[in-house]
């Protein structure tokens, strides 16, 4: 009915994941109640945990737990046992114990680093990957002063240091020179010469926030000039303009301005006074 997957490293016997996917199969017949379910569905926050428990390194038990391998129609199973959370926390002394130096497991579990959603006192605190930006979208090796693309994310708020990973999407056609850094430079390019990444972001909060956006742009291999101005960071210079995020009023190249200046190119909310009227800055 459901399985998780997205096995990553193997060492000692102890699993590691860089990437987890949970499937749950729509021919059953499923009850999204919270407490009880009918005789004739399945309870789907009962199968929902179970997979959870898989996704965080948990193998099936013999008992009547959580993790036990089956399920039946019109049972509610979804309360840890004992055993659940014995194996929870063997799974978090595993990971506290062993830091591999591998991208696989970057970092060691935590009790608060293992949940990715928190409160926060105020929005600010909070950290927002606003988009990603390129620096040119000339092909490796069709340059004639040998530049290459580099990829450059632009983060708001959150607690520093960042961890970051790009991960290459269907249909993209190029090499980074690291998948583990800020900004990553397209090494290689071939083929339909498409650029399509993911980044996730996790900042170093006490409990942190995870961000992820795509960034999808065609290269070319002749040198030309075009002149734009970006609608937002995830304006990719495409005519028609088939952004992923419509965001139009964070454009990282048109400002309002208070007061006369060429100089400031951070956005000031408009406010219209006859006597005072707005600036409009911009960059091509």
């Amino acid at each position: 009915m459901g399985t998780a997957r997205g096995l990553c490293n193997n060492n000692s016997n102890i699993l590691f994941y860089n990437d987890r996917d949970i499937q749950i199969n729509p021919a059953f017949t499923w009850d999204y109640s919270l407490s009880t379910v009918s005789t004739n569905a399945y309870h789907f926050y009962s199968v929902l945990l179970h997979e959870f428990g898989h996704v965080n390194n948990l193998d099936h038990t013999l008992n009547a737990d959580v993790m036990f391998p089956t399920s039946s129609i019109g049972v509610v199973k979804n309360v840890l046992t004992s055993k659940d959370i014995e194996g929870g926390t063997n799974v978090m002394t595993a990971s506290l114990a062993y830091n591999p130096a591998s991208a696989c497991s970057a970092f060691t579990m935590n009790a608060a680093n293992k949940t990715a959603i928190g409160c926060y006192a105020t929005s600010s605190q909070k950290m927002q990957l606003e988009g990603i930006s390129i620096t040119c979208k000339c092909a490796p090796g069709s340059t004639s002063n040998g530049a290459k693309p580099i990829l450059q994310p632009k983060i708001y708020g959150g607690v520093p240091p960042y961890f970051y990973y790009w991960e290459e999407v269907i249909g993209n056609s190029t090499t980074l020179n690291n998948y583990y850094t800020e900004q990553p430079t397209i090494e290689t390019a071939f083929g339909t010469r498409k650029v399509k990444y993911k980044l996730t972001v996790i900042d170093n909060a006490t409990i942190p926030t995870i961000e992820s956006r795509i960034i999808e742009v065609d290269l070319t291999a002749s040198q030309t000039v075009n002149y734009a101005m970006r609608d937002s960071y995830e304006d990719l210079y495409n005519e028609f303009n088939n952004q992923a995020h419509w965001d139009i009023w964070n454009s990282p190249d048109i400002w309002n301005r208070k007061t006369n200046g060429t100089s400031n190119t951070e956005h000031e909310n408009p406010e219209y006074f006859l006597a005072a009227p707005n600036y409009v800055n911009f960059r091509i």
